[in-house]
Parts: structure tokens; sequence; C-alpha cells
């Protein structure tokens, strides 16, 4: 396996406030919460030393803490300050398509029981899920999936219900 076998979707780095034994971890705009039940990643330090290692846990309050089973890669990691998280190409390939939320490509987005248009993507910004709107002729708007903007999601009948879009569509 190569650097370019592996996607860096997040950092591993030092902070203060971190619980003991734990490293905070900085999500990619790339990032799924399903890689969290990845245990065996690879680090990228800054000195282009890669290191295979074992996630033992994993906190989320306010931000992501990840204790790592090698206890002498938390020192290095804490050395450097700024470590890649990476993940091997294959392996997000493989599990993208089962546990992704490609579910929701192809759903109809409703507005007032109004089909506004459908899905054609959906991916995670780091944040939360961004639904990718077809809406008309080449348009498309994107929605994140918050509640200030989606309702539901009705998987039996294909169907996003949403509401405050308009200003998302007026843009």
């Amino acid at each position: 396996m190569t650097l370019d076998d592996l996607v860096e979707v997040g950092k591993l780095g030092n902070s203060n406030r971190a619980p003991e034994g734990f490293l905070r971890f900085q999500p990619n705009w790339n990032f799924h919460t399903y890689f969290l039940d990845i245990n065996d990643v690879f680090l990228v330090f800054t000195d282009h030393r890669v290191r295979y290692v074992t996630i033992e846990d994993i906190r989320q309050n306010k931000f992501f803490w990840i204790k790592i089973k090698e206890s002498d890669v938390i020192d290095e990691v804490i050395a450097s300050q700024s470590v890649q998280y990476c993940l091997p190409k294959s392996l997000i390939e493989n599990s993208q398509y089962q546990n992704d939320d490609d579910y929701l490509t192809g759903m109809e987005v409703v507005v007032d029981n109004n089909i506004i248009g459908i899905v054609t993507e959906s991916f995670y910004n780091g944040a939360h899920n961004i639904l990718v709107v077809n809406i008309s002729d080449q348009k498309e708007i994107m929605i994140p999936v918050v509640d200030q903007y989606v309702i539901s999601i009705d998987k039996t009948r294909h169907i996003i219900t949403t509401k405050n879009v308009k200003e998302l569509i007026d843009l």
C-alpha cells in the first residue's frame, strides 16, 4: 500500500481539553460518521511516516475524541500536533455504497405538498448531510439535512418533506 492508496478523512491533534489518553479528531469535508466504525486506520505524519493503528475508543460531545490503542503513537501525534487520519481508498469505495446516505438519491423533495425536485446526490460536509436537489432545467439547490429545512425523510414512500427552502431556490 502506498500513500496514493489512502484518503485523508480528518486530522488528529493534541488538545489541552482532551479526556485522558484521547486525541482531538477534526473531520474533513469528506468525512462520514460511519468511518468511526472502522477500527484500523493509517496515520500519516508531516514527515511522511505512516503508522497503522487501532482505534480503542471514540467519544463525542462538542468534538470527536479518539483513543489509540498504541500508546507510543499518542506521544508522536502530540509532538507533531497535526497528523492525517487516513483510510484505504478501497475500504471507502466498498463501504460507501453500503453505509452512505445513497438511499436518499432519487427521492422526491416536497414543499407544501408540491414536488419541487429530485435528490441527485447527498454528502456529508463535516457538520451535517447535504442534499443536492435538481429542481428544474439544470438548476440545482443544496439543502442541509437539519431541522431548519427537513421535516421528515420517508424511506418507504421515497419522499423528503422540507420547509423554508424558498430562499435556497431564489439564490
